[in-house]
């Protein structure tokens, strides 16, 4: 019986640290669980940090491309205004050409009816002084016929009036007709264009290469009479404004340097670009007639030149020997373009650039002339 007891004692206790060994384990497992699950939780806070991150990074870069996307477009938004005004300004003068050209004729005719006019007064003063001496007498006589003279005066008077009206219709008509002409003008080479060819002085070549040294006079002149008619009774004006058009259409010439004005607020702060303005034309050729020197410039494809004005007698004084004896010489001419629109930027204090329109006066022609002993 004690042996009995006694190995229920000894079992007991075992029994009892086994189950405490167990629990204990349990315990210590949970605590594991736990402290994994904290280690975990920073990652996914972090984890959603990064992603939020990453959304704004996102957000601002869609705002950068959409900020340059809008500037693109005012850049965009402004080079179409600014070639919308060229345009316009174009229109402009050519009707302001028209109106100067229909001005010029409403004037003449003007004074051609004016004249009429007074012929037709002066043939009514003697009816209207007759009037006027027998209307009272008339007015006691006989009423009526005082009434007659009135009338038949009224009826001149409507007779003028209709003439003044005939007179403004036939200016309108003439009017249409000078527009017509005006668009149909169109540059053609001078009857006498083979005994110029023959005279003028020019490259003889379409190159003419030599250092500075070689250079025996050199002058700079501006050309007098480009806003006067020519010697063929053109308009000077007229062919300057053809040849630069042609010039632009074949690619010789650019407007405003063939810069954007977004171009121009860059390249000329502080400055004045001009539309045409120190571009040159192809070729340029003199001419002496007599004491005078004649001015020249040549078509784009060279196959005829235009008389465009004179030189200043005084100022040619030392260049006519050369003229005299053109066949010793070469003659390197450039006609070079003067005066008409341009575009002046300008940059205040604080930064902000403006682009302001100008014009210096109409368009002209200035030659820089260089000679040397015959390399043609």
């Amino acid at each position: 019986m004690e042996d009995i007891l006694n190995e229920n004692l000894i079992e007991t206790p075992s029994e009892n640290e086994a189950d405490e060994t167990a629990d204990q384990n349990a315990i210590e497992k949970a605590a594991e669980s736990e402290i994994s699950e904290e280690a975990e939780t920073p990652e996914i806070t972090n984890a959603a940090e990064c992603g939020e991150g990453s959304f704004e990074a996102e957000e601002n870069a869609e705002e950068i491309e959409e900020a340059e996307i809008e500037d693109e477009a005012e850049e965009d938004e402004t080079e179409e205004a600014d070639e919308e005004d060229e345009a316009e300004d174009e229109e402009a003068e050519e009707e302001e050409e028209e109106e100067e050209a229909e001005a010029d004729e409403a004037d003449e005719e003007g004074e051609a009816e004016e004249s009429a006019d007074n012929g037709v007064i002066d043939e009514l003063s003697p009816a209207d002084d007759s009037v006027a001496a027998e209307g009272p007498v008339a007015e006691e006589a006989a009423p009526s016929d005082f009434e007659k003279a009135k009338a038949g005066l009224s009826s001149l008077i409507g007779d003028v009036a209709a003439k003044s009206a005939e007179g403004a219709s036939g200016e309108e008509a003439e009017a249409s007709e000078n527009k017509a002409e005006k668009v149909k003008f169109k540059l053609t080479a001078p009857e006498n264009l083979q005994s110029i060819f023959l005279s003028v002085c020019a490259k003889r070549g379409r190159k003419l290469i030599y250092s500075p040294k070689e250079v025996i006079f050199d002058g700079t002149y501006k050309v007098l009479g480009t806003d006067k008619k020519n010697e063929e009774g053109i308009k000077v004006k007229d062919i300057i404004d053809a040849e630069i058009k042609e010039g632009v259409r074949l690619g010789y010439l650019d407007r405003f340097d063939g810069l954007k004005t977004s171009e121009i607020k860059e390249e000329y702060e502080n400055d004045i670009v001009y539309e045409f303005a120190e571009q040159e034309f192809k070729k340029t050729g003199l001419v002496l007639d007599g004491a005078r020197v004649k001015v020249y410039i040549y078509d784009w494809d060279l196959a005829a030149c235009h008389h465009v004005g004179y030189l200043d007698e005084e100022e040619t004084l030392d260049l006519v020997p050369y003229l005299q004896n053109s066949e010793n010489y070469s003659f390197d001419i450039y006609g070079i373009i003067t005066g008409g629109k341009g575009k002046r930027v300008t940059k205040d204090e604080n930064g902000k650039i403006t682009v302001t329109k100008e014009k210096d006066g109409n368009i002209g022609i200035e030659l820089d002339v260089s000679i040397l002993k015959r390399k043609d």
